[in-house]
């Protein structure tokens, strides 16, 4: 009799072992399993076999050749899916008479010799080999009568309509009646097409029990399960190798060195083991190296993987070339693509897999598959915490930087509001299902812009607010004021979010969400208030954000100032203003020059955050005031004078507010703008990013410079440089002010040359 392997599933739930090879070559002991299939074969006399081909077919090819052992092979390679039934039939020649069919990719360990001789016996046109379970939810079920004669199917029913505990193994034997009912050429199946038609026509359809063993290897825990069968001698099978007397299999002979096996265990070829390492029921693969104190329990290695020191795996699998670095943990159901890498103290949660050649960071936790790009444990840099939508961003991570946000120490209420696109109301939404979880309320000022959400989170008094907006891949924080967070806060959070440390509240101790939605009339108000009359005025205003071009246009209107050529031009998130007018223009950091100078003239300090025009602390000077300078991630309260100011004053942060202070200043004094600005020492900004390795501070302390605790100060006669490292440390800003573009570019070339 002719045997047709089915050996063109993709076994998409076994990702990411399959990712890059077929099912039915999937490993077990140091196999693949179909390998295990041909041997079942040849020990029940098969001498010819078909093996029908679809995903990655040559690796199958080249690996089995054209014959196995005594038994040989052929291949028909399906260029489009043909089901089970079509497949089968593609395989087959006229000449054929009845046939074993069988899977590639389950491992079982039937009496097949038995199975044909009751086929044969009994004049079935086709029998079907079924194995008794004990949860039939899983499986395809046969019906049967007290002969064994099949009467109908269940496809995974719940226990309710579960009348049969026979499952479908997917070993049939077929007589030519059956397969000629078989179309050619077109998708067909034999449990949804073949065998209801046979039993529609009247035809006998058989089942035969085998209790032998039998398992689909549908998942990675089938799959971890398989191999712990098979090493505890539960299936009639062979595995390459010699066994001690504690039931554990060596490929080579046993490894040398101090270290313990708590049996079974099988270890593959070329095995290297450190010391002190622990390995307890699991499968180790060919050319892995296991370092010092590291631990596996219940997992498989595949070729080549390695597992670094005190690193551990638990019900997991490492795939070829893997590799687990120092201290890294791999929880249970976990599963690491071929060429992957899990950074030093890394922890892959529970059910997480992780696709070929991906790169996981050191102290990341990893709770969400990583498909595409690389892992990276979230963290603060300079605009908030950030990631690619969809990779690093999810909405599995804003719930928990939600619950992390509210769970920490004194936090009741926490402001929320996201940028216009749908991703980042989704995420939002992700974000105040987090808090409320940990027990916090939400203060949702939904739709809106970074400046006016300042403005609620001042107007509220509320120590913590959290914006999201998906375009840039960013989840903000701002405290008080609207000003960003202090270090020591983003570390709490963070340390909440790595930790997993989140407060746990019970179902009638959730938090409440408060919808403010309505903070942007109060924004408009205030900004009415503060403009008063502007009657004598005409101005413009210019945004890419239409939100902010319709709020500070009414506001003007309400103050009576008339549409003009004066530009009044806002940056999207409303942070900064810049003016022109004809051929005359004035950016962001003379604006706020210039808002310095109207403080000064009423006799007030000012409020800049380090990084703006040191050319304030001149004017300052001049008036006898002072500029109260404040970090935008201070690691201490020493700047406290200087945020508290600033959130006072408001113009430094936000630009429309310091719109306002524009017009009132040209109102007040009644000069032009450009005499006004004129008057105002000269200087120019210019800014540059240098991508950097290592510790940024090694090469700062390089420079004459003074330390100002967030960067330092390179300063000479033509002006100053503030050498600002990112968060991440993984670059360094310069900012050079000097009398003119080109100097302050100059002393950038210089600085970064130093740095270089």
């Amino acid at each position: 009799m002719k045997a047709v392997i089915m050996a063109g599933g993709e076994g998409s739930r076994l990702r990411p072992i399959t990712c890059d090879t077929p099912k039915p070559m999937a490993r077990l002991c140091g196999r693949p399993v179909i390998e295990y299939i041909l041997d079942l074969l040849s020990t029940h006399g098969f001498s010819e076999a078909a093996i029908t081909v679809r995903y990655l077919p040559q690796q199958i090819i080249r690996h089995l050749g054209d014959r196995y052992g005594d038994i040989e092979l052929s291949y028909v390679e399906e260029e489009v899916p043909l089901g089970t039934a079509g497949g089968v039939k593609n395989a087959c020649h006229p000449e054929d008479e009845d046939l074993l069919v069988i899977s590639g990719d389950a491992m079982c360990d039937f009496d097949l010799a038995e199975a044909i001789r009751f086929h044969q016996k009994s004049g079935s046109d086709a029998t079907i080999i079924v194995k008794r379970v004990l949860d039939p939810r899983e499986y395809g079920l046969v019906v049967v009568d007290k002969d064994l004669r099949v009467t109908g199917f269940l496809e995974k029913p719940a226990f309710s309509q579960a009348v049969s505990d026979l499952a479908n193994t997917g070993v049939y034997i077929l007589s030519k009646r059956s397969i000629d009912l078989i179309p050619s050429g077109q998708t067909y199946d034999f449990a949804q097409n073949l065998f209801p038609l046979m039993l529609n026509k009247g035809m006998k359809l058989y089942a035969f029990e085998d209790s032998g063993y039998w398992c689909d290897i549908g998942d990675l825990a089938s799959y971890l399960r398989c191999q712990q069968d098979m090493l505890k001698g539960q299936v009639r099978c062979h595995i390459h190798g010699t066994a001690d007397k504690e039931g554990n299999i060596f490929a080579d002979g046993r490894p040398r060195g101090q270290y313990t096996l708590i049996s079974p265990v099988y270890l593959g070829e070329g095995v290297s083991i450190g010391d002190n390492a622990v390995i307890e029921g699991s499968i180790i693969e060919h050319g892995c190296v296991l370092l010092p104190d590291s631990q596996v329990s219940r997992s498989t290695m595949l070729s080549g993987s390695y597992l670094g020191a005190g690193a551990s795996m638990s019900g997991a699998v490492a795939c070829a070339g893997a590799s687990i670095k120092r201290g890294a943990v791999l929880l249970e159901g976990s599963a690491v693509g071929a060429g992957s890498v899990i950074g030093e103290h890394a922890r892959i949660a529970g059910g997480i897999r992780i696709w070929p050649d991906k790169m996981v960071e050191p102290s990341s936790i990893v709770r969400d598959h990583v498909v595409s790009g690389s892992f990276a444990q979230p963290s603060f840099d300079d605009n908030g915490l950030t990631g690619e939508v969809g990779i690093e961003l999810t909405t599995e991570l804003c719930t928990r930087i939600g619950a992390a946000a509210a769970s920490q120490r004194g936090l009741t209420a926490i402001a929320l509001a996201y940028a216009g696109d749908q991703a980042s109301g989704a995420f939002a939404s992700a974000v105040s299902s987090g808090i409320r979880a940990a027990g916090g309320d939400v203060i949702d000022f939904g739709h809106s812009f970074e400046a006016l959400f300042g403005f609620g989170i001042s107007h509220c008094k509320l120590e913590l607010g959290i914006f999201v907006d998906a375009s840039l891949g960013a989840i903000k924080f701002a405290c008080g004021g609207g000003l960003p967070l202090p270090r020591y806060t983003e570390r709490a959070i963070e340390g909440a979010i790595f930790r997993g440390d989140y407060r746990r509240r019970s179902q009638t101790e959730f938090g409440h969400s408060y919808n403010l939605e309505g903070i942007s009339a109060l924004y408009e108000n205030y900004l009415v208030s503060l403009a008063g009359n502007l009657s004598k005025l005409k101005a413009q205003v210019k945004s890419d954000n239409k939100e902010i071009e319709n709020i500070l246009e009414r506001v003007l209107k309400r103050a009576g100032c008339a549409i003009g050529e004066l530009t009044l031009q806002i940056t999207p998130d409303g942070g900064e203003l810049s003016i022109s007018q004809s051929y005359h223009s004035i950016s962001s950091a003379h604006v706020r020059l210039l808002c310095c100078a109207a403080e000064f003239e009423q006799g007030m300090d000012a409020a800049l955050c380090f990084g703006s025009s040191y050319a304030a602390e001149e004017m300052a000077e001049q008036f006898k005031r002072r500029v109260y300078r404040y970090y935008l991630c201070p690691a201490d309260q020493s700047d406290k004078e200087g945020r508290e100011l600033a959130a006072k004053q408001g113009w430094s942060y936000d630009g429309l507010i310091a719109a306002i202070r524009i017009l009132r200043m040209i109102r007040d004094t009644e000069e032009d703008l450009w005499e006004l600005a004129d008057a105002i020492p000269g200087y120019a900004q210019t800014v540059r990013t240098i991508q950097v390795k290592g510790n940024p501070a090694s090469l700062i302390k390089r420079l004459a410079c003074a330390d100002i605790r967030e960067g330092a100060l390179v300063t000479d006669n033509r002006g100053v440089v503030l050498v600002k490292p990112t968060k991440r440390g993984n670059a360094i800003r310069l900012i050079a002010e000097a009398v003119s573009a080109e100097v302050a570019e100059e002393l950038c070339e210089e600085v970064e040359h130093l740095l270089r």
